[in-house]
């Protein structure tokens, strides 16, 4: 279940709930809540296709860089990927994220 939209990011969001912007480098604390709330949309468990990982990213944000944040969802351990890319799935163990 989607976590509510995040205070501290209140000015990244619209009206519908859409990211406009990812924050900028430096705000690792706002990075780190932006992943976790996008993480929120993923149902633990459920193995997802490269495919349909894009297509909920596209709806999360506006700012058109779904890879961008496929990237940093699985480079931070938010999502595991298999080592060819085909399965995606929620790391149901908090990630420890070093920030950037």
């Amino acid at each position: 279940m989607p976590l509510p939209l995040p205070a501290d990011l209140r000015g990244y969001f619209n009206q519908r709930g859409i990211l406009l912007l990812w924050p900028a480098q430096g705000r690792a604390d706002k990075r780190r809540i932006a992943l976790e709330w996008i993480a929120s949309h993923f149902e633990g468990g459920r193995s997802y296709r490269e495919v349909e990982v894009n297509a909920l990213l596209k709806e999360l944000h506006a700012f058109d860089d779904h890879a961008f944040l496929r990237r940093e969802l699985v480079d931070r351990g938010y999502l595991m990927r298999n080592k060819d890319g085909t399965d995606y799935r929620l790391n149901l163990s908090a990630p420890q994220d070093s920030g950037g």
